[in-house]
């Protein structure tokens, strides 16, 4: 009885269409990146933070080229997705390699060094905040005057921010989100940081600070390699 099993199924390491297939570097100590399939769905380019199988885990990795070819087509695994995060830069990259080989140590492990919090490639969480961007509510009270008094200001806050500066118990914020009077906007966890300003004035010094420092900034006008001691480290 003839087997309904090819022989190319089996020993073919030819794809039957053009695959893409790029190399990827996992944060392990192994010798090198390992080739994985690009699925039709996804764009990746080198650089790319990318989720990848290995063995029965999902890892992260870092496309770090064109495949190598030296696994057969039906013998590699895909890629299961892109994060969606900026790529590595060339810098980088070129100075995960420049370790591996100075300190003869696997580039996977130097990778590692690089990416050691994956959750900073994470999509940031959010916080829900509320705004004025309804109607009044029909009925009004004392404590609900004092809430959108408050919220005049345009300011977003969340429900405990309401209550606490309306000094008001957080029912009463919710009874206004209940009636429409408030509306929810969702802002990122993580507040971004306010732009330095380089204008403002420094701590004040004492007499044996402004001598370091000035010596410090002497040093640095004079340009050129030097060692300075800065409270017993050498800097």
């Amino acid at each position: 009885m003839p087997s309904e099993i090819s022989e190319t199924d089996l020993f073919n390491d030819e794809a039957p269409q053009k695959q893409r297939v790029v190399s990827v570097l996992l944060p392990l100590g192994i010798p090198g990146p390992y080739d994985y399939s690009v699925p039709d769905t996804l764009s990746v380019g080198t650089g790319d933070y990318v989720t990848v199988p290995l063995g029965p885990r999902e890892v992260l990795g870092v496309v770090w080229g064109e495949g190598s070819g030296e696994v057969g087509h039906n013998r590699l695994k895909a890629i299961i997705d892109k994060l969606d995060a900026p790529p590595m830069t060339y810098a980088l990259r070129q100075f995960v390699d420049w370790i591996s080989v100075y300190t003869l140590s696997p580039p996977g492990a130097v990778l590692r060094l690089a990416v050691r919090v994956p959750g900073a490639l994470e999509p940031a969480g959010t916080r829900t905040v509320y705004r004025l961007g309804g109607p009044p509510p029909q009925r009004m009270t004392p404590g609900r005057e004092k809430v959108l008094a408050l919220a005049q200001d345009g300011f977003a806050r969340t429900t405990r921010e309401l209550a606490d500066e309306a000094g008001v118990s957080a029912a009463v914020v919710r009874g206004l989100i209940d009636a429409g009077t408030f509306e929810a906007v969702e802002l990122p966890a993580d507040a971004p940081f306010e732009t330095p300003d380089l204008d403002r004035d420094g701590a004040a010094l004492s007499e044996d600070q402004k001598f370091a420092a000035e010596q410090l900034r002497a040093r640095i006008e004079q340009g050129g390699f030097s060692a300075q001691l800065l409270d017993g480290v050498t800097g």
